[in-house]
């Protein structure tokens, strides 16, 4: 079930390889931005939203900043304004 894991937290294979501590949420935020830059690009943009919502909601578990995000976009549906709005979070 590690597959589980490394969606709940994307740096759980670099952890056990290294021993590492957990990434800070500012490092993985930049991969969530990623995330959903790379989704705009290799599908319907109007699905992205969806699929980076539903990654956001498994790694509530591990991140409470996770939490606050998903809570921040989960009525929104416009993939625009979702990257306005990652974008004003990033600061």
């Amino acid at each position: 079930m590690i597959g589980r894991g490394t969606i709940i937290r994307p740096d759980l294979m670099h952890r056990i390889k290294t021993g590492d501590e957990a990434m800070p949420w500012p490092q993985l935020y930049n991969w969530i931005i990623d995330y959903y830059t790379q989704l705009l690009v290799r599908m319907n943009p109007r699905h992205a939203p969806g699929l980076l919502k539903k990654w956001l909601g498994m790694m509530r578990t591990a991140y409470p900043e996770a939490e606050t995000l998903h809570r921040m976009l989960r009525t929104e549906r416009d993939p625009s304004v979702i990257g306005e709005i990652l974008a004003a979070c990033q600061t």
